[in-house]
């Protein structure tokens, strides 16, 4: 992303929307009961940089929108808002992530951190991967494992150590 990462984005929609902090797994779970077409969030497209996104937009469009209605309307929306603004912010970072593994051929993903334990993101990116894998007549693995920030640090920080990264320049 050119700025937030989308746990960030996350935090700060759910700190707009009083439900406290870390948002990500609140705003997940009142998401699943609600419709995520009840209002079109915006979803960042770069033009010059097709893999990039930010997620700044979308976090001042859904102040925006809280500005323009009432603690009733919110309260009586509340799933539904999230379930909107949750799939704004997955809809882009899965669809940049497939975009990035076609053009690179990539052999696999990683889906590490806190927002890998989002419900939306999980499914919606194994569904995606099955879906190229099938493309390129491989076989699909389930390895969507959930890592907390520090477990994923401290394994990327050891593979490192024991695996130097070639320099790419």
């Amino acid at each position: 992303t050119r700025d937030d990462a989308v746990g960030e984005a996350f935090d700060k929609g759910a700190k707009l929307l009083g439900l406290g902090y870390p948002g990500g797994p609140v705003l997940d779970k009142l998401a699943q009961s609600g419709n995520d077409e009840f209002h079109r969030f915006p979803r960042a497209v770069l033009k010059n940089s097709p893999l990039d996104f930010s997620y700044s937009g979308l976090k001042t469009s859904l102040r925006v929108y809280l500005g323009s209605k009432t603690t009733n309307f919110i309260k009586d929306n509340l799933g539904d808002i999230c379930a909107s603004y949750q799939k704004a912010a997955i809809e882009v970072l899965v669809t940049k992530t497939i975009l990035a593994a076609k053009k690179y051929d990539v052999k696999s993903v990683g889906v590490v951190g806190g927002v890998a334990a989002n419900s939306l993101l999980r499914q919606w990116m194994e569904d995606e991967i099955k879906k190229l894998h099938k493309s390129r007549n491989r076989t699909f693995e389930s390895g969507i494992y959930i890592r907390t920030r520090l477990k994923s640090l401290f394994l990327t920080k050891t593979w490192c150590r024991y695996k130097p990264i070639p320099d790419p320049r």
